[in-house]
């Protein structure tokens, strides 16, 4: 886990039952989180989204990482490994020889076909 040594967990969120296509503020423990962001004794200064797949649908994550930024809760995901860096995107660029392959995923998705399928599991 990229977060060992970094913290400690004080509270969970876990929307089970929930449709990852409903926004955040319509999922109650994605809205208690949510709720909890304006509160500076809240007891927590980072989130971490043990699987992206089943935090977000479609567009959330961009809308959802500016509250974390702007509240200065540290953000933390498997994809980029560990603590996202939230001026990194205006330093990236396409990886040659995987790009097509990552341009090829995400027509996938968006054709409606599950990372299960995309990805062979």
């Amino acid at each position: 886990m990229p977060t060992a040594g970094h913290g400690a967990i004080v509270a969970q969120f876990f929307d089970a039952g929930e449709s990852r296509t409903l926004p955040w503020a319509r999922r109650p423990q994605a809205a208690a989180l949510v709720a909890q962001h304006v509160d500076p004794g809240r007891g927590w200064d980072a989130v971490v989204i043990g699987e992206y797949e089943r935090a977000s649908c479609g567009n959330q994550y961009a809308s959802m990482a500016p509250l974390f930024e702007h509240y200065g809760i540290q953000l933390w995901m498997p994809e980029v490994g560990g603590r996202v860096d939230w001026h990194a995107e205006d330093r990236l660029e396409p990886d040659p020889a995987t790009a097509p392959v990552v341009t090829w995923m995400f027509s996938q998705r968006l054709a409606g076909h599950s990372a299960a399928r995309i990805t062979g599991r």
